[in-house]
């Protein structure tokens, strides 16, 4: 923006010098006096610059003090930041997980590994001290999920850079590592398996060997059993090998494959003991407590359970129509009083809680108390660092563990069964629990399970003589998960609130039941109180009634941000593109006022395109009459909706894409134009193949330069993609 201004300054003063060698003093005088009212002008377009600079620079500031203070170090901590226990004569499983299924395959491994007295430790990437560390282990297996276009996940960004430095280095650093990979990703994302593979080939660049091959798990499918397939030979390979087995310390005498050559030890990683309710006072200083921890105290991949800011919810509202057979909603977090930063079109993550339901389904089948307070501590393991576990933050009550903490609503994995079947008295339920955990129940775990979308709560229910201890339950059920939205606000417009737009998940099943989403259910059962003004209606239309004087609850959400790749042009008038069907509409929400409050601040605008879609124009176009108005004041130069269930012939945003390709080829060449897309992955798939077919007919290039010319502009971000399944 600067440069353009400098332009007109520029310009403005050849001009006036040219007028004025042309006719002379008596008109300079009149110049000086128009140029300083136009000085002025430019003046307070430059301040407004200034002040909007000022408060991206403080906003970005405050997100990285926010990063940086998630760390959880105390201020006078003398404890490492890193796990650098000493390498060597040791196994190490190093997992890199977002959702937690690397972290519960990392823990089969360990628990695995330790059942055949091999040592061995199981760490999160981001606690593990690679610098110190790798170069002198034994025997690393690494599993890593891919997250996203093909990026590592949040704790093993650190890792995935240094590995990737090695390979620069000239005397082979990890020539005396053996290793292993296996890595989880979705097939039908574009970069399937990314990660896996990148580490897999960087550490054989750095000189390591592979003692067992490379395995992937596809998550679309059934990632539980390319799991099992590939670990089938891990440790008869690993105790199969003399010098391996010399390094670490072992006879050999295991050597044969038997899962069943020694009794499994059942151990839990957590005790719990029972307490008394803490005073108001110890439970308003808990957090700070949690926070001050040590990061050794608390178990890495659940950091968000101590990380998160409670943060209150004053505005929830449907956005699609009352004739719809779906919900989209709107909600509105207010900031004030919290430390929360964002910028415009970040994600916001939110700690979902189970429905109350079906935490009192859990307590009554296993006989839980749920108002008795509890202190969970980790217990120390064989060969283990559990120090490091604390889960979640405790004294809390049974109830808030369920409701909270355990991932009780979602369908248990494989692994989760068969730990299940330990504590069924009855040997028929137990060989059913078995069964469905096995390989040969691959097709009715798949039908029974997943189809049906069958929860721990239901499985506790269909197997009646399951008898589980909570400690015993901490170490089979997965913890909750923070669910990602993007933010739908601009940072620049709404400074102390976040906007959030979102899809209610409610899927009918063959026998009645209705499987929920854990979150967007969660979200659309909160209660926001009524206005002040209704209120007072409310008691005025009551004679008789005394007002009440308690003041209004509003309900709260546990939340954290986290950057996205959603950024505007630092040119304001670079030309967008906006794709965006459903709750895709969000982060072009949040661009789209954005630009209107640029403007706002004297900024130029450049074009903009939205290509939107829903099912139907009269149900569910979300935020029509927002974007009915960004047309109206020019911020909005184009809109383009399809409708797929409006009539007998769908249409989807690709199809008007490819309908305006000869323009979009123009502001993508010649006017440089950013493009973002928001949705599922197969729109994205979609409208991926439409741009490489415009590029190709508009633009005369092969599919390979087509291609090419798009993978080149995500590098340089004119293309910014975030896709689910």
């Amino acid at each position: 923006m600067q440069w353009i201004l400098r332009d007109m300054a520029i310009n403005s003063y050849s001009i006036a010098g040219t007028v004025l060698a042309a006719i002379g003093g008596m008109f300079l005088c009149w110049k000086r006096s128009q140029m300083s009212s136009e000085s002025e002008e430019m003046l307070r377009i430059n301040k407004k610059m200034q002040q909007y600079k000022k408060s991206v620079q403080l906003r970005e500031q405050s997100q990285s003090n926010l990063r940086n203070s998630s760390k959880i170090v105390p201020a006078n901590s003398s404890v490492p930041s890193k796990q650098t226990s000493s390498p060597g004569r040791r196994v190490v499983v190093l997992f890199g997980s977002q959702t937690g299924t690397a972290e519960a395959f990392a823990a089969t491994l360990h628990q695995e590994g330790s059942s055949k007295e091999i040592p061995i430790l199981n760490y999160d990437l981001e606690e593990y001290d690679a610098k110190v560390c790798l170069a002198q282990e034994i025997f690393v297996i690494l599993v890593v999920a891919t997250y996203g276009e093909g990026n590592p996940t949040d704790n093993a960004v650190e890792f995935a850079e240094f590995i990737k430095q090695l390979q620069k280095v000239d005397h082979k650093p990890l020539k005396n590592v053996s290793y292993t990979v296996f890595g989880l990703g979705n097939r039908q994302y574009e970069h399937y398996n990314a990660m896996g593979r990148s580490i897999d080939k960087q550490m054989e660049l750095a000189g390591a060997r592979r003692l067992y091959r490379y395995g992937e798990g596809d998550d679309d499918q059934n990632i539980e059993n390319d799991f099992e397939e590939w670990k089938k030979k891990l440790w008869s390979t690993l105790l199969g090998n003399p010098q391996v087995c010399k390094e670490l310390g072992l006879s050999g005498h295991d050597t044969m494959e038997d899962a069943n050559a020694k009794s499994a030890i059942v151990s839990c990683d957590y005790s719990i003991t029972k307490c008394s309710q803490p005073s108001k006072i110890d439970q308003e200083k808990l957090s700070e407590t949690h926070t001050n921890a040590s990061p050794y105290a608390i178990k890495a991949s659940n950091k968000y359970f101590f990380q998160s800011t409670s943060a209150k919810v004053i505005q929830k509202q449907e956005l699609c129509a009352s004739t719809a057979n779906r919900s989209i909603l709107h909600l509105e977090i207010d900031l004030k009083g919290t430390e929360l930063a964002y910028q415009t079109a970040d994600n916001l993550a939110i700690l979902p809680e189970n429905a109350w339901a079906n935490v009192e389904r859990l307590a009554n089948r296993l006989k839980y108390d749920l108002d008795e307070w509890v202190i969970v501590k980790p217990n120390t393991r064989n060969g283990g660092s559990t120090c490091q576990d604390i889960p979640f933050p405790s004294p809390c009550q049974v109830a808030t563990i369920l409701t909270r903490y355990l991932d009780i609503s979602n369908a248990p994995r494989k692994r989760a069964l068969k730990k299940l079947a330990e504590f069924a008295q009855s040997q028929v339920e137990n060989e059913k629990l078995v069964e469905l955990a096995s390989r040969n129940g691959k097709e009715l775990y798949q039908k029974w399970i997943l189809e049906e979308h069958r929860s721990f709560v239901d499985v506790l229910e269909a197997f009646p003589s399951i008898h589980i201890p909570l400690e015993a339950l901490l170490d089979i059920v997965p913890f909750i998960n923070p669910r990602f939205y993007t933010i739908s606000s601009s940072r620049l417009a709404h400074p102390d609130r976040i906007h959030v737009t979102l899809s209610v998940l409610q899927t009918p099943q063959t026998d009645g039941r209705i499987f929920d989403g854990v979150c967007s259910s969660y979200l659309s059962q909160l209660t926001i109180p009524e206005s002040r003004h209704d209120d007072k209606k409310k008691r005025q239309s009551r004679p008789g009634e005394q007002g009440s004087k308690q003041p209004r609850q509003w309900p709260h959400i546990r939340v954290f941000v986290r950057e996205s790749k959603f950024r505007l042009p630092e040119n304001s008038t670079t030309p967008i593109i906006l794709i965006g069907p459903g709750t895709g509409i969000a982060p072009m929400r949040a661009f789209l006022h954005e630009r209107l409050k640029q403007q706002e601040l004297g900024y130029p605008i450049g074009h903009t395109e939205l290509y939107f879609g829903c099912r139907n124009e009269r149900e569910d176009f979300i935020y029509r009459t927002e974007l009915e108005s960004f047309r109206a004041k020019g911020i909005l130069g184009e809109m383009h909706v399809a409708f797929s269930r409006q009539s007998t012939e769908k249409v989807y945003v690709q199809h008007l894409l490819a309908e305006q390709g000869a323009k979009v080829w123009t502001l993508l060449h010649d006017k440089g134009a950013y493009v973002y897309i928001c949705g599922g992955i197969q729109m994205g798939q979609d409208v991926h193949k439409t741009l490489i077919e415009i590029i190709g007919r508009y633009g005369h290039k092969t599919p390979a330069e087509a291609k090419l010319m798009l993978s080149n502009w995500q590098t340089c971000n004119r293309l910014v993609q975030e896709l689910w399944a």
